[in-house]
């Protein structure tokens, strides 16, 4: 089963879902995604002081594999 990334799309319409008070799961069903899925995108892209924005999630996204060897070095365990 192929689990694709969630698109700027959806991710767009996550937050003004949530603003107008739909819950996570039904977040989810108009998004034709698993709750979980949804969960997971709003606990790891939502900022305490501005709340969710899907163009930062998205940007955050596409640059991880970027980033990764500098977060190697800098969480190094130091002696």
């Amino acid at each position: 089963m192929l689990f694709p990334h969630l698109t700027l799309d959806e991710r767009s319409m996550i937050g003004p879902m949530r603003a107008v008070g739909f819950s996570v799961r039904q977040s989810a069903v108009n998004l034709g995604r698993a709750p979980s899925t949804v969960s997971r995108e709003l606990h790891r892209s939502t900022d305490n002081s501005s709340g969710y924005a899907g163009y930062w999630a998205q940007l955050k996204t596409r640059l991880a594999p970027t980033l990764a060897p500098y977060r190697e070095t800098q969480f190094k365990a130091r002696p």
